[in-house]
């Protein structure tokens, strides 16, 4: 199947769309691309068509991360109150929890939505001024897991307090640079304009289309803008270590290990997961407007990228079908369902 089929049926007419690409050694090995970028300008969707990648960012945070303790300015387990003192947390959270979902953070956006307290407009600063209050945790640190955008945020504001810079400058200095990846950059000043940056869109009740404006400032457990093209670098890196060093790449991939001895399918700020016999590191993002996936079968040394600017579609289960083509596995059958009845029966056990 070529990948223009993954997303031709995403795209009729005035859609926004997709952008796909495959990677090896450093290029892209194929591409397609459908939808426009803008539907107010008839603007279509090109290898150079920006998108906001949302949670497929964390990665990216986790690997700045990674180089400061490489370069001795602290250790993945270092409790996270020792580099940011005003947080009010009752017991140690180690950056590698923060990192792995594992420290029981409560998630900020819901305690945005407790306290009434709109993220429109929010930025690392005021939010910071919310997280240190918090007194409590979900669970205690290391013993179970729980996605939390919170510790990926934490994790930036660390990398200002240790470093003068904010996460955006810092990985335009030490990732972004060093790879040569030109447009990609951490959106933390949404004034600033972004050269191909496509617009968001959400389906519309009536049929159609609504724009999404995004309206957050918050960086580290997303806003990392790029393209398929410029990707292509940091593919080669995740692929194979290159230019930012094969330690710093593994260090990225190392499961997470709770108190009880169990590894977890999830590392730093990528997800582990199995199609057949074959491993796949991977990372989906969603927000209003945009969705998307990176993921990367180590073994066979190809990466795969799916863009969207549009919150309708799945880009995670594209990459799978992609991810069977390569590799020759057949899908799983989808679970049977139950039927009302037994689902009611269930129910109660649940």
């Amino acid at each position: 199947m070529e990948l223009a089929d993954l997303i031709s049926p995403y795209a009729t007419g005035r859609d926004p769309g997709h952008a796909v690409a495959v990677y090896r050694n450093g290029e892209v090995l194929a591409h397609a691309t459908a939808g426009l970028a803008v539907l107010e300008h008839d603007i279509p969707i090109g290898m150079d068509t920006v998108f906001d990648i949302a949670s497929a960012s964390k990665q990216f945070t986790a690997a700045c991360l990674v180089l400061l303790q490489r370069e001795g300015m602290l250790s993945l387990e270092d409790d996270i109150r020792a580099h940011l003192p005003e947080l009010s947390l009752p017991v140690p959270v180690t950056l590698r929890q923060c990192l792995s979902h594992t420290g029981g953070l409560r998630e900020y956006l819901a305690l945005c939505d407790l306290a009434g307290i709109p993220t429109a407009g929010m930025d690392e600063a005021r939010l910071m001024t919310l997280l240190a209050g918090q007194t409590g945790l979900n669970f205690p640190p290391g013993t179970s897991w729980s996605y939390s955008n919170t510790g990926f945020v934490l994790a930036a504001a660390v990398v200002r307090r240790l470093t003068g810079m904010s996460l955006a400058r810092f990985a335009a200095e030490r990732l972004f640079g060093p790879l040569g990846m030109c447009i990609t950059r951490f959106r933390d000043n949404l004034a600033v304009p972004v050269h191909c940056l496509a617009s968001g869109y959400t389906a519309a009740s009536g049929g159609g289309w609504n724009r999404v404006d995004l309206l957050e400032a918050v960086v580290g457990d997303g806003a990392l803008v790029t393209s398929i093209r410029d990707l292509a670098r940091w593919q080669d890196f995740m692929l194979t270590g290159a230019t930012l060093g094969v330690d710093a790449r593994d260090a990225l991939l190392q499961p997470a290990v709770l108190a009880d001895g169990r590894r977890l399918p999830y590392a730093l700020g990528l997800e582990i997961a199995a199609v057949g016999q074959h491993r796949v590191y991977l990372h989906g993002g969603f927000i209003s407007g945009f969705r998307s996936v990176l993921a990367y079968l180590m073994e066979e040394g190809v990466g795969i990228a799916v863009l969207a600017n549009r919150d309708d579609t799945y880009p995670a289960e594209i990459a799978l079908r992609i991810v069977q083509q390569l590799t020759g596995e057949r899908a799983a059958p989808p679970p049977a369902g139950l039927g009302p009845d037994a689902a009611r029966k269930a129910q109660a056990a649940v």
